[in-house]
């Protein structure tokens, strides 16, 4: 960069803190930094319902990278690197609008832009109604919701102006929670702690808070808040299995392979007036017959050989709460008829015993075959199907709802980040147009696992498509394209110094360094020119001279 260059972005580097807020707030906020005489210190953008790609535009030349915004675009600017002050309604006005929407139906849908910042279940048990907190993040989408959740008997609606308009277009009740005053106490909180943030030129990586899911080990039960996708499909899918959760049902949640179905299933018990009890998890597929009924139904002691004392089931142990059965459609036949028996009187039977024990358990399962298809092979029993089937929820596979894609990517890329301590600038145009052109058959798991390996793979700070897995389409491993290298230019691969004699015997390691080495030679050390012959990125090829220790 020149010197001029760098003066010009001097100049265009604004220090002020943006203020992001939708277009009927612009006034409200601007007024009010007028009356504190801080309107040097910050810079009120309109935003309401847009891209992401749009949201950051509006950002760039602002330094340092802190926000003020509200929950609607919370998730994004965090994904890109931003430090967001949270800008919030008072719980005071939250609860009034349920006290005033209460006198109308105890039935109720809080629509929030954006992520919820209120958990309303504490309010929902105290005050004895059905609250179903949901977000939206378009036009669009607000009205698609609004309209499921009429269809399904929810007529009243606690939201900002956009989704109140948007309900009494449809013929819907509608109370705004999104007043001047609450806005003016909302700024009121906010702006203070922008101002402590202005101190710091840089906001520490490590610092960022976590993201929803943040947690890679597991060991706690998740929520429909860590559930993360903002398409459509995947907020009906979750609106709809909010209002299952209500209910005692047994619920079938269908998916194909990673797609989160237990991490679903969790949300549902999360959500489920069990949520104080056990949520237990048993794999069908994974255990044989014998295995699968001692843990269903727990054994005696001396039941057969290795039964050296009691042992209580998952039934009993899940007493109470939620038995969660994955891939229940490989269950053997055998233990479908004594599970069919359990469901039907609400009892078990050890393995070894006759004595029946009085079991309260709601069954959630789960499963990536046809259940019908099984049942017409004569593999599944169609009343246990009927049985288990009693409402479903059916996750979209990641190719139905590819809008999810750059926000799931960014979400794991930054978890793996914080996990193994590196800094990630950021992923290069080719590299994410291979990312969000890939078919993903694996779902969510796939990305989560290609996320991790590039992280892994990664070396500076910027992922490029050599990082990339090479199922998505980065780069090969040398060795198996030498034959293209050693015949460029018109080398003949048994008169080159390189001859594939010479390497029989060595390791891959040795046969990798030497073709750099002599590819480099035959180059003159032009290491563009030596990249393009062995078919490999710059990156990679600078990457592995350091690795390798070539001298130039």
């Amino acid at each position: 960069m020149t010197p001029e260059s760098i003066c010009i972005s001097i100049l265009t580097v604004k220090k002020t803190i943006p203020l992001l807020s939708s277009a009927d707030s612009i006034a409200i906020a601007e007024e009010f930094l007028e009356a504190q005489g801080k309107s040097h210190l910050f810079t009120c953008i309109s935003t309401d319902f847009e891209q992401p790609q749009r949201i950051l535009e509006k950002l760039k030349g602002f330094y340092p990278r802190i926000v003020i915004s509200g929950p609607s675009h919370e998730l994004i600017l965090r994904n890109a690197g931003y430090h967001v002050i949270p800008l919030r309604a008072i719980g005071f006005n939250v609860i009034s609008t349920i006290f005033e929407a209460a006198k109308i139906s105890s039935k109720l849908v809080f629509i929030w832009r954006g992520k919820p910042y209120v958990n309303l279940d504490n309010y929902s048990e105290e005050m004895k109604l059905r609250i179903i907190s949901t977000c939206c993040y378009s036009r669009r989408d607000i009205e698609v919701q609004v309209r499921e959740f009429m269809a399904n008997g929810y007529n009243t609606f606690i939201g900002h102006r956009q989704v109140c308009d948007i309900v009494n277009q449809l013929g819907g009740k509608a109370i705004c929670y999104h007043t001047k005053e609450s806005y003016r106490q909302a700024l009121e909180e906010a702006i203070p702690l922008a101002e402590i943030f202005t101190q710091y030129t840089i906001v520490s990586q490590k610092n960022m808070p976590d993201f929803p899911g943040a947690n890679l080990d597991g060991n706690f039960h998740y929520t429909f808040n860590d559930i993360v996708g903002q398409s459509p499909v995947m907020q009906y899918t979750i609106n709809m299995a909010k209002i299952f959760a209500e209910t005692n049902s047994p619920i079938l949640i269908t998916g194909e392979t990673g797609t989160g179905k237990e991490l679903f299933a969790q949300s549902l018990h999360q959500n489920s007036q069990r949520k104080s009890k056990p949520f237990v998890a048993l794999n069908c597929g994974a255990l044989s017959e014998n295995i699968l009924e001692s843990e269903l139904f727990g054994h005696t002691k001396g039941a057969f050989t290795g039964a050296f004392s009691d042992r209580v089931g998952k039934f009993e142990y899940a007493n109470g709460g939620t038995l969660f059965l994955d891939e229940v459609g490989d269950m053997p036949m055998p233990t479908q008829i004594k599970l069919l028996r359990v469901l039907e009187n609400s009892e078990v039977t050890r393995v070894g015993s006759n004595n029946t024990i009085k079991v309260n358990v709601r069954i959630l399962s789960a499963t990536n075959r046809s259940l019908e298809k099984a049942i017409a092979a004569g593999t599944f029993r169609e009343d246990l199907y009927h049985r288990l089937n009693v409402v479903t929820v059916r996750i979209p596979p990641l190719r139905k709802r590819t809008e999810d894609i750059p926000v799931l990517l960014d979400h794991f890329v930054r978890q793996f980040a914080k996990k193994y301590d590196k800094t990630i600038k950021g992923i290069t145009a080719p590299a994410r147009k291979l990312l969000f052109g890939f078919d993903w058959l694996g779902n969510v798991r796939q990305l989560r696992n290609a996320a991790e390996s590039m992280v892994v793979v990664d070396y500076d700070g910027v992922i490029d498509v050599d990082d990339l897995p090479e199922e998505i389409g980065g780069e090969l491993p040398m060795p198996q394209k030498v034959d293209r290298a050693l015949v460029q230019d018109g080398r003949d691969a048994d008169t080159s110094s390189g001859s594939l004699r010479e390497l029989v015997g060595k390791s891959m390691t040795e046969i990798e360094r030497q073709f750099i080495e002599e590819t480099l030679n035959a180059t003159g050390g032009n290491r563009e020119e030596a990249a393009k012959m062995l078919d490999i990125g710059e990156r990679t090829l600078y990457r592995k001279i350091k690795d390798y220790g070539i001298m130039p």
